[in-house]
């Protein structure tokens, strides 16, 4: 007798325990809301309206081991910090009457690796809802959303996969810093407005396309993008502010829409060692003439090229028979010793017959006592000639040559009679 009720007062107790057990197992979670979590530490979450959010400390103890949520269909909003830091949580299902998370609603939830919010109906993703969710890899945005706010999915480490809805208007400051696996980003022409360091520190961060229709790229908007490459600055951008493409080492050309954009000071410092910026409206350079251009240009345009003290002192052509010595007030150049030289000759080589054509030389040179041998010896001209060679009816033959000769100027009348 004494043994049967030893027996009946265990099995009471463990009754009584396991009882007590299930009854910390579920309770209410808004008004009309309840959740149930099992011994597999699924969660469950069923009733309608809202979630409440961190005000009850003691069930957010019990839910921050969990590894599955499930939220029936039904629940209209989860609030602020309702599941943060449940760094368990591995699986996370949410359904299509979902209308509105609360900031910081799901902060810190390192174990989530997939993210669908395709079927909702949330038009906001707030501040901080998703930051810090390390192992979050893809995430599948509702048609309908509109803004995405501040840190919304900062030090997402993880995260490779993401598709902006068209429609979406404004992504807020950090809103994907951090997101060091991001590899491309493509943002609809629906967005109106980037915040400050948006995608700072997207490492792996190599192109992104902007938007038509934004107007300015917010300082630190690609802070230490440092693979990023390619980036399509649209035509509506007025303003590049400062920091917004620092330290893009990778960078090493931007093409913006004309010279209107106003570029901050520190915009693009730390970019490519020879990076450049290029105006869609700026002038085209002028094409350099190669040195094989301007040896064929020569001939034709060497009078033109010739220095305009030389054109002046040449004077108009000579009667027959005539050679005129010029003595006058000479330029600068000719006073320095400079003589210019102008000579005809038919193909007759008397010098006094048949010489045509004029002599500039310094003043002093005229003079008798330099005709001397010792004179002569010390005295030397540059002499400056153009030679060239034409055909007449009557056929003579006109010769003007060209060079640079460095000779006294006995040689100089000497060379006259000569050929």
């Amino acid at each position: 007798m004494l043994r049967r009720g030893w027996i009946l007062f265990v099995l009471v107790l463990s009754l009584t325990c396991t009882g007590r057990g299930l009854a910390e197992t579920f309770g209410n979670c808004g008004e009309n809301a309840r959740w149930v979590l099992d011994n597999w530490g699924t969660l469950t979450i069923s009733g309608t309206g809202e979630i409440e959010g961190f005000a009850d400390s003691d069930r957010t103890k019990v839910w921050q081991g969990v590894s599955q949520v499930k939220i029936k269909e039904g629940i209209t909003g989860i609030r602020e910090a309702a599941f943060s830091e449940c760094t368990g949580l591995r699986q996370l299902t949410l359904p299509s009457s979902l209308e509105k998370i609360g900031a910081y609603a799901f902060f810190g939830c390192s174990g989530i690796s997939r993210l669908d919010l395709s079927s909702s109906a949330v038009r906001e993703i707030p501040a901080s809802s998703f930051q810090n969710c390390a192992m979050l890899k893809n995430v599948a945005l509702p048609k309908g959303l509109e803004k995405i706010g501040d840190n919304a999915f900062c030090g997402c480490a993880s995260l490779t996969d993401l598709l902006l809805p068209d429609g979406i208007s404004q992504i807020a400051g950090s809103a994907f810093a951090g997101c060091s696996s991001l590899v491309s980003v493509f943002i609809p022409d629906s967005v109106k407005e980037l915040g400050g360091g948006v995608f700072s520190d997207c490492s792996a961060l190599e192109s992104v396309h902007l938007p038509e229709g934004l107007t300015e790229i917010a300082g630190y908007t690609f802070y230490m993008c440092t693979s990023l490459h390619e980036v399509q600055i649209p035509s509506s951008i007025t303003a590049i502010l400062d920091y917004a493409f620092y330290g893009c080492s990778r960078l090493d050309e931007v093409l913006l829409p004309g010279l209107h954009v106003n570029v901050a000071g520190h915009a693009f410092e730390q970019c490519a060692g020879h990076f450049s910026i290029r105006y869609a409206d700026e002038p085209a350079a002028e094409t350099a003439v190669q040195p094989e251009e301007q040896s064929a240009m020569q001939p034709a345009e060497q009078t033109a090229q010739q220095p305009a003290e030389q054109t002046a002192q040449q004077p108009a052509e000579q009667p027959p028979e005539q050679t005129t010595v010029q003595s006058a007030q000479q330029t600068p150049q000719q006073q320095s010793g400079e003589v210019k030289i102008s000579v005809q000759k038919d193909k007759k080589n008397s010098l006094s017959d048949k010489l045509k054509g004029s002599i500039s030389l310094k003043p002093a040179v005229v003079d008798d006592a330099q005709f001397s041998t010792a004179a002569r010896a010390r005295q030397t001209t540059t002499t400056t000639t153009t030679r060239t060679t034409t055909s007449t009816s009557s056929g003579s033959i006109t010769i003007t040559e060209s060079g640079t000769y460095e000779m006294g100027l006995w040689e100089l009348l000497e060379w006259l009679m000569g050929d």
